[in-house]
């Protein structure tokens, strides 16, 4: 049974139950309210019927034409009561209280014609005889004729709000427990197909979601929850399946990224060797026939000698670019003004001979590879004083707080490049000036991207032709780090 099913049953039965439970305090609710009514009804033809006898004794007492006019009155309202009743189930007492009544009205009316014709005779009546003391008597039967009759409508009335309350006392009683007994077995039929079967998902779910994609939810009914169960369980193995795939992949990937870098680091350490003889032998050559060569041979000497120079400039970048990951050390809390001093001392010639200036302000701790932070300023300030413009070279570095991290400045007024070679400034072997101008490999930037990357940063540039360029890089912070506060610029030779 599907558990919409179940639900849908349960919600039915329960329903159904308090339909039922309504219907029958309705009822009872009239009945009561009937029998309310007929008591009140006995009671006030009770009070009526008393205030009629003692009216009658009045006007035996004096016949004076106010009691019987107030006679008339009272038993004029009992009669429009009798005739606007008409009671469930009584309509016999009703049918009897209104022959009483009009006994007790046609007796009364021979006593007021007694009363006339003893008045006609013109003596002080004082009493009205035999005759009038029958009547009386007659009356007042009748008037306990109908108080039996009133009596036993209100006994009627007792017995049917008394059955009535106890037969929906009882009915409510079976109704609340049918809808207990409903309620009960609607929620085991629910914990047993809805409630349990989603903590078993959801356990699988968590577990799946820490990794273990082997774990199957084991849940296969022909309900909503089996199908969600077996979907679960094709999703696993199909993830299963593709991490299995992803693994293998990437320790495939990872053998031949391992490999390669060792190649790199192979070849270009031991091509150092046979480069250096090479690039020796050329210059020995120079040295000693230059001068009985012609001008050709000296154009070929010069172009071994620049290529081997060359090459030999390529194969240290390339190891370089290699040591980054394979010599790599881990983070650690690193005074970025102090690795910035070092650099400026290890570029103190370069930096006199192009007349530069080198700014830059107090420089916050960061987590860094302290060699690695001290090869990406030396190439970042070295391109700067590169590639000058006409003007001495000015170079300023900054450093601002951004979240848990640092961005670094380092700007300079040297030639700039168009927005649009952004992306190929970092891409290895990528050159936008001529070798003959700018010396260089070609793989400073690129190992210096390299180096942020491995520190999990972003570097970037702005710049404009002719104005100057700005290279930005970010470094995370140390925990017990402060904003720098800025110092005067000074020149760092």
């Amino acid at each position: 049974m599907r558990i919409r099913t179940v639900i849908i049953i349960g919600l039915a039965t329960c329903l159904t139950l308090a339909v039922g439970g309504m219907a029958a305090v309705s009822f009872a609710i009239v009945n009561v309210i009937d029998a309310q009514r007929q008591t009140e009804f006995a009671d006030r033809v009770r009070q009526s019927v008393f205030l009629l006898t003692a009216l009658t004794t009045d006007y035996l007492l004096s016949p004076e034409a106010r009691s019987r006019m107030q006679w008339q009155r009272t038993s004029t309202s009992l009669g429009e009561m009798l005739a606007a009743n008409d009671l469930d189930g009584g309509a016999n007492d009703i049918r009897a209280l209104r022959r009483h009544h009009r006994d007790m009205t046609a007796i009364f009316d021979q006593l007021v014609l007694l009363g006339a014709e003893d008045d006609g005779e013109g003596g002080v009546r004082t009493t009205f005889g035999i005759a009038t003391a029958r009547l009386q008597e007659r009356l007042v039967d009748k008037a306990l004729a109908i108080d039996d009759v009133v009596t036993r409508l209100n006994a009627d009335a007792r017995i049917i709000a008394e059955r009535t309350i106890a037969t929906a006392s009882w009915l409510a009683g079976a109704l609340i427990l049918g809808a207990v007994l409903a309620i009960a077995a609607t929620w085991v039929l629910v914990n047993h197909r809805l409630f349990r079967p989603l903590r078993t998902v959801e356990g699988a779910i968590r577990r799946f979601s820490a990794g273990e994609l082997g774990h199957r939810v084991g849940l296969h009914g022909d309900d909503e929850i089996g199908a969600i169960g077996s979907s679960l369980d094709a999703m696993a193995l199909s993830l299963q399946t593709r991490d299995r795939e992803i693994r293998q992949k990437n320790q495939a990937l990872a053998r031949s990224n391992e490999d390669l870098e060792q190649f790199a680091y192979v070849a270009s350490h031991d091509l150092q060797e046979p480069l250096r003889t090479v690039a020796s032998y050329c210059e020995l050559i120079r040295r000693r026939y230059y001068d009985k060569l012609d001008d050709e041979g000296r154009e070929f000497i010069d172009f071994a000698v620049d290529g081997a120079q060359r090459m030999r400039s390529l194969i240290e970048g390339l190891l370089q670019f290699s040591r980054i990951h394979t010599r790599g050390q881990e983070p650690v809390e690193t005074d970025a003004d102090a690795v910035l001093a070092g650099t400026l001392h290890a570029l103190s010639a370069t930096i006199s001979d192009a007349g530069a200036i080198v700014t830059h302000d107090h420089l916050p701790k960061v987590m860094a590879d302290t060699d690695q932070l001290g090869r990406l300023f030396l190439n970042l300030i070295g391109n700067a004083l590169k590639f000058r413009s006409d003007e001495a070279p000015r170079i300023h570095i900054t450093a601002e707080r951004d979240g848990n991290r640092w961005r670094f400045a380092i700007s300079d007024n040297g030639i700039g490049f168009e927005e649009r070679h952004h992306d190929r400034i970092f891409q290895l072997y990528k050159r936008l000036n001529g070798r003959a101008n700018y010396p260089g490999h070609g793989l400073g930037l690129t190992i210096a991207k390299q180096i942020v990357e491995r520190h999990g940063g972003h570097i970037w540039a702005k710049s404009t032709p002719g104005v100057g360029s700005t290279f930005y890089f970010t470094m995370a912070s140390t925990e017990q780090d402060a904003a720098p506060t800025d110092v005067s610029l000074q020149p760092a030779a």
